[in-house]
């Protein structure tokens, strides 16, 4: 198990290169788990990449969605309470947003949005439910960046580094890059207040967290 996430009061598990999820009983993160299988969902294959909680109202409610990702590039949300029972969970839609990098720390709630990290660039998966078109400015928040991200996603994409974040305090979204070789370390941060991005260069940063 390799990646985790909460959602609705229970842990989901990504299992390692397999197209599987486990969950825990409400309120509790361990004892018996049940396996939910998101690989017939994949369009494109690959394995379950990560699974993430997205909080439409920036808080936890019942209007919360489950969505996965697939190594190959496919966004799965869904909603619902009961993931055991068709009545009470079901798919909201499956979107390509190109392929997601090796690592699995490629989403980062922002607001009422969830934001994904691919070989497109920074995808918005409120935009996706909107049908706004991913290569264009109005549905891509680093559109600007992107011949630059994607060049460098090009040579790196199968190598930890990649990771998208929100840093709340500084008013921040951040994107680390893997280290290349003879390349300073480098990571592009948005200005929320400035609504512009800028780049980070020599910071010997190989992962972000808040606390």
């Amino acid at each position: 198990l390799v990646q985790l996430t909460i959602w609705k009061k229970r842990v989901w598990y990504t299992e390692r290169d397999s197209g599987n999820s486990w969950y825990s009983d409400v309120g509790v993160f361990a004892g018996a788990l049940t396996k939910f299988n998101f690989a017939s969902k994949f369009r494109q294959g690959g394995f379950l990449s990560a699974v993430y909680g997205w909080t439409l109202d920036s808080g936890v409610g019942p209007d919360d969605y489950l969505v996965a990702t697939s190594s190959a590039g496919d966004v799965v949300v869904y909603a619902g309470t009961n993931p055991s029972s068709a009545a009470t969970f079901g798919q909201v839609g499956v979107w390509f947003v190109g392929e997601f990098p090796i690592n699995r720390r490629h989403g980062s709630q922002f607001g009422g949005d969830l934001l994904l990290l691919s070989s497109y660039g920074v995808i918005s998966c409120r935009d996706l439910l909107q049908g706004k078109n991913p290569f264009t400015e109005e549905g891509s928040l680093s559109y600007k960046i992107n011949r630059t991200l994607n060049a460098q996603m090009k040579r790196t994409i199968s190598s930890n580094g990649w990771e998208i974040k929100l840093l709340p305090d500084l008013a921040k979204i951040i994107i680390c890059s893997p280290k290349e070789l003879s390349q300073p370390y480098t990571q592009y941060t948005y200005d929320l207040n400035l609504k512009s991005w800028g780049v980070w260069t020599g910071v010997p940063m190989t992962t972000v967290e808040t606390y």
